[in-house]
């Protein structure tokens, strides 16, 4: 499992946890730090994972974990997610049959708030209409679990130069890339828990951040990822019948990132 980390002490020792709490035993962790200011390594060291500082964005942090693994299938795990116990187990057994899994993503709250209930809702367009979602450019599913083999034969074609600069869209440039290679795709229901950004600013921020990072994919190869992201298509939750919820939420994201390309 490889997990990047950048200050991520608030969520860390759950992600951590609930790796602790697996039925599945056979397994390796890499943490590669953005150097965390906050405690981050602390937490790790106590659990006695590989943690490793990497200085660049997230692809760097993600590329540099994929070429230290060492197992045939690597789990691109995040640092505010948290394994059920019979996840690896089958995540084992789903990879024996495909060469990416998606893992059902569930809300790790007990109580939710407004914000809460759009992330749901939006969840819910996506299982509904799987094989939209997934598509790499115009979907929003991303796989996180891939054959090693695989993992490793795209990172090679993403250029060096964009390696030590690039935050976002870094899962979905490598899920683009692997996507290319192989079309063998599986999902697993309810895989994982998550937490979603639930502080409406925190989310404008975020998206607005995006779309700066994005704005440097201008004349690349991956260009094409980022103009997906402004053709006008069906919503893929009004398709769904999935919920005026989920595009309030598409909404205050799009705005937010077009605001950060365009400023």
């Amino acid at each position: 499992m490889l997990i990047p980390t950048r200050n991520s002490a608030a969520t860390i020792e759950k992600t951590l946890l609930s790796i602790e709490s697996s039925v599945y035993r056979n397994f390796e962790v890499i943490i590669s730090d953005g150097f965390s200011a906050d405690g981050t390594k602390l937490i790790v060291n106590k659990f006695g994972y590989n943690f490793y500082e990497v200085g660049g964005g997230l692809l760097a942090a993600r590329i540099h974990g994929i070429n230290l693994a060492k197992g045939e299938v690597i789990v691109l795990l995040d640092a505010d997610q948290q394994l059920k116990p019979d996840s690896l187990s089958r995540i084992a057994k789903a990879s024996d049959l495909f060469d990416m899994v998606v893992l059902e993503e569930v809300l790790a709250k007990d109580r939710l708030n407004v914000l809460d209930h759009m992330w749901e809702f939006e969840k819910r367009g996506n299982r509904s209409l799987f094989n939209f979602a997934i598509d790499p450019l115009n979907g929003s599913v991303l796989p996180r679990v891939f054959k090693s083999s695989l993992l490793k034969q795209a990172i090679s074609e993403i250029p060096d130069y964009i390696v030590p600069w690039l935050r976002h869209p870094d899962h979905q440039i490598i899920y683009f890339e692997c996507y290319k290679i192989s079309k063998s795709i599986g999902v697993l229901n309810d895989a994982i828990y998550y937490v979603e950004r639930t502080n409406p600013i925190d989310l404008i921020k975020t998206y607005f951040r995006h779309g700066r990072d994005a704005r440097r994919l201008k004349h690349t190869k991956y260009e094409c990822i980022v103009e997906a992201k402004f053709k006008t298509k069906p919503s893929i939750y009004l398709r769904s019948g999935s919920f005026l919820g989920a595009n309030i939420l598409q909404i205050i994201k799009s705005t937010s990132f077009l605001l950060g390309y365009l400023l």
